[in-house]
């Protein structure tokens, strides 16, 4: 099988299966930015600290990146006790 499918194939159910942000249960997060590509290309990468689990990856590594990732959060998300 041809890479180019193998890769198609991979990205189509991670999509599927990653599209929607998981937000329950967060109480720690870590955020860190790793580099996919020599030239200043980064993403955004936002951890569940205490599990180790990804939530979420946005492109670049700005303050609106990280924006979009707590603009998905409803108030009560925003508001742990």
């Amino acid at each position: 099988m041809n890479w180019k499918t193998v890769k198609a194939i991979d990205k189509f159910f991670l999509e599927r299966q990653y599209a929607q942000t998981d937000y329950q249960h967060l109480r720690i997060l870590a955020v860190d930015e790793i580099s996919v590509k020599k030239g200043q290309r980064y993403l955004t990468v936002v951890l569940d600290y205490l599990s180790g689990r990804v939530v979420w990856v946005g492109k670049e590594r700005t303050k609106e990146t990280l924006e979009t990732f707590f603009a998905g959060m409803t108030e009560e998300e925003e508001t742990v006790s």
